[in-house]
């Protein structure tokens, strides 16, 4: 009898154990359950999200045929076939939205130069690479003091109509803004890239199908996501040219040696311009622009570029220049500074020209600042290499 009880304890301690199991294996299933139900719904966000921007392309998509063909409609038939060639070469070298940005619903003008261009301007934070788009653009276009807080990739393109104010396309399209708008209009929180179109104010760029696109800085440290996007970009290599921008009063600095090496490690063969910028904080009495641009140049040699371009800059005394010659409203600031860089640039020109003659008159100032802060070199350099070819 005894061992008979012995025998049912041990049945029944058996019995619980393999019911805590099952019990066990009911609470790991449904737990399961739960977490795969997660990831359904949340792959069901996912594509909802994918078919609401694919939806949006498929609308771009449609509103470019329908230009395409609004203005096929504004010639004769003898000569559509022509036009009609002439119109895909330079839309089909943009993407969508660049083109949606770049011709309004009137557009009735191509440029002379049929296909589009893209500069990809990339630097370390601090190096005035903002600066530098804006004095290409001729206009505060790019908030310079938005390097440090997105993490977006803006592109810049060329208006052919000179009529039309800035364009601005993210999540949606917004038209007819005035510059100021354009600059200080607030970002969205969604991860689109952002679409400008606006005239550039220059003579040698404002007649050419031309796209700058703006990356963010690589070493900002509170988000590492900034150097993701901009090596991605780095990465698609869709781009004719890219503008590398040194700030000369730090040049050598680790985070400029170690991008540098990994720009020239991914070999896309693209040609490259380095631009040595803020030339305007030089004191001449300590600092030497020869010795400065001599040194970069055997400074990025060292990294592996065999032939570098270094073009010497003070975009800022561009961007002032520029905005005198186009009566663009300055600061009573930036007019002491255009002030002092009239005065400084007239005798220490970027490659030490100091053969310049003194002129009371701004407008003749401005011109010759254009040319003494480097700009204009860089421009003619930037032209040389994308469109001479064209």
């Amino acid at each position: 009898m005894f061992g008979l009880k012995k025998e049912l304890k041990k049945n029944i301690e058996e019995l619980a154990n393999q019911l805590s199991a099952v019990k066990q294996q009911t609470e790991d299933l449904t737990n399961q359950l739960t977490q795969q139900s997660k990831i359904v719904e949340q792959l069901g966000e996912q594509l909802q999200l994918e078919q609401t921007k694919q939806d949006k392309m498929d609308q771009l998509n449609i509103q470019t045929h329908y230009q395409l063909e609004r203005l096929l409609t504004n010639y004769s038939d003898d000569i559509k076939t022509l036009i009609n060639q002439r119109i895909k070469k330079e839309i089909m070298s943009t993407d969508v939205k660049g083109n949606i940005v770049r011709y309004q619903d009137d557009m009735n003008q191509l440029f002379p130069i049929s296909m589009n261009k893209k500069i990809l301007v990339t630097s370390t934070m601090s190096a005035g690479k903002s600066t530098v788009i804006n004095a290409l653009v001729g206009k505060e276009i790019v908030k310079a003091r938005n390097e440090a807080t997105t993490g977006k990739i803006y592109h810049i393109l060329s208006s052919v109509n000179h009529k039309l104010e800035s364009s601005r396309l993210e999540d949606t399209l917004k038209r007819n803004l005035a510059d100021t708008e354009v600059e200080y209009m607030l970002e969205s929180s969604t991860d689109s890239e952002i679409y400008i179109s606006t005239v550039f104010n220059s003579e040698l760029l404002q007649q050419v199908p031309l796209e700058i696109i703006d990356t963010p800085g690589i070493n900002f440290s509170l988000n590492p996501s900034h150097k993701e996007r901009t090596i991605q970009k780095l990465k698609e290599s869709e781009y004719d040219l890219m503008i590398y921008v040194i700030n000369a009063t730090q040049q050598g600095v680790i985070d400029d040696k170690d991008y540098l090496m990994q720009i020239n490690s991914l070999n896309s063969r693209k040609p490259i311009l380095f631009v040595l910028n803020k030339l305007d904080e030089f004191d001449l009495k300590y600092d030497s622009v020869k010795e400065s641009y001599l040194s970069t140049i055997d400074y990025l040699k060292d990294l592996g570029f065999e032939y570098p371009v270094v073009l010497p800059l003070s975009a800022y005394t561009g961007l002032l220049s520029k905005k005198v010659l186009y009566k663009i409203d300055i600061t009573e600031y930036e007019s002491d500074d255009f002030k002092l860089f009239a005065k400084k640039f007239n005798k220490y020109t970027a490659f030490n020209l100091d053969n310049l003659v003194d002129s009371k008159d701004n407008e003749t100032n401005a011109s010759q600042l254009l040319k003494n802060s480097g700009l204009n070199r860089l421009e003619k350099n930037i032209y040389r290499l994308l469109y001479q070819k064209s």
